[in-house]
Parts: C-alpha cells; structure tokens; sequence
C-alpha cells in the first residue's frame, strides 16, 4: 500500500482528528458494560465501607467478606441506604 503523502496525508490527518476512531462490536461494547459493571460494584463497596467506618459501625469479618463478594449493585445500595441511619452494624444487613 503507498503511503499518503502531502494534501492527502494533512487531509486524512485533519479528517482523523476530528472524528477519532472507535471500534464498536457487541462483543466490544459487552466487554465495556462489563467494566463499566465492575466499576460501580467496586466503588459501591468501597462508598459502603467508608460509611459504615465513618459512622463508627463495627464491621466483622463476616460482615466484610459479605460486601466483597456481592455482585449485586441493587443490593449494595440498599445496605449503603441503611448505613446511613443504621444504630449498628448488623442492622445494615437487615
């Protein structure tokens, strides 16, 4: 293949800078969602633990292996929901 050279080269140079390449496939975008997924269970775990230490709520190590394991986003914002008014640790899973 001949490499573009002079006005062709700043074209396509010009053209690319503006519209930047991406690739998108389902298995791309499912690979991206995924991350994405994993991203907000990361960050909910950790917003949980920062709540329940900041409010001084004792955490056991049941507890704890309880959050780190949990796949379910739905169920770590509710117990995020509860560390915010709950008296005790174990009331949070409750």
């Amino acid at each position: 293949m001949k490499a573009l050279q002079g006005d062709s080269a700043k074209i396509l140079e010009t053209i690319m800078a503006k519209t930047p390449y991406k690739y998108h496939s389902v298995w791309a975008d499912s690979l991206r969602e995924e991350g994405r997924n994993e991203g907000s269970l990361r960050e909910a775990r950790k917003s949980l633990l920062v709540v329940l230490s900041k409010r001084s709520l004792g955490v056991t190590p049941v507890q704890r292996e309880r959050i780190e394991s949990c796949e379910d986003l739905d169920q770590l914002e509710t117990w995020l929901a509860n560390a915010v008014t709950a008296a005790s640790g174990v009331d949070v899973f409750r």
